[in-house]
């Protein structure tokens, strides 16, 4: 579920909690309940987050370690 989700949040990032949960019932009937809503709803907060700091900051780079040689 999650990945299918963030799949369609990556291609459509303006969509809500509520049409990503409508499109998953679609394609998935019966297995994903309403009361998902709001735990759609965190992920995309989260996912928003996350896409606002790489924005802001640029992509998370590893640092190289520092080695203390004597």
């Amino acid at each position: 579920m999650t990945g299918e989700l963030h799949d369609w949040f990556l291609a459509e990032p303006w969509r809500t909690g509520r049409e990503l949960l409508d499109k998953l019932q679609a394609v998935h009937p019966g297995e994903h309940p309403d009361a998902l809503l709001r735990t759609v709803q965190r992920r995309l907060k989260i996912w928003r987050a996350e896409q606002a700091h790489q924005l802001v900051f640029g992509p998370m780079a590893q640092t190289p370690s520092v080695s203390m040689a004597s």
